[in-house]
């Protein structure tokens, strides 16, 4: 796993695509903290957000509720909401 909190060098950028190209398997996730709120009703509330690349998993599957929102949300603009935050609003 390569991590950083800056955008990647170019120097990092050409490791990857040089792994890439042996047979390496990548996936790109952008993810970071911010307040959520939904509706006018709702008080924020601090989350993390992240962003994954459709090749996320790379064995194993993604398991929602309905069934198929993964596939969903890698067609259509969406989002994927975990049900502890979804249940937080109701309080």
């Amino acid at each position: 796993m390569v991590s950083s909190r800056q955008t990647y060098t170019d120097e990092t950028e050409s490791l990857i695509v040089e792994l890439a190209s042996n047979g390496g398997e990548q996936a790109r996730e952008i993810s970071f903290s911010t307040m959520l709120s939904v509706g006018g009703s709702s008080s924020p509330k601090l989350v993390s957000l992240r962003g994954l690349d459709a090749s996320f998993p790379f064995y194993g599957n993604v398991v929602t509720s309905p069934p198929d929102a993964w596939e969903k949300v890698q067609k259509t603009p969406g989002v994927i909401v975990e049900a502890s935050f979804l249940n937080s609003l109701k309080t």
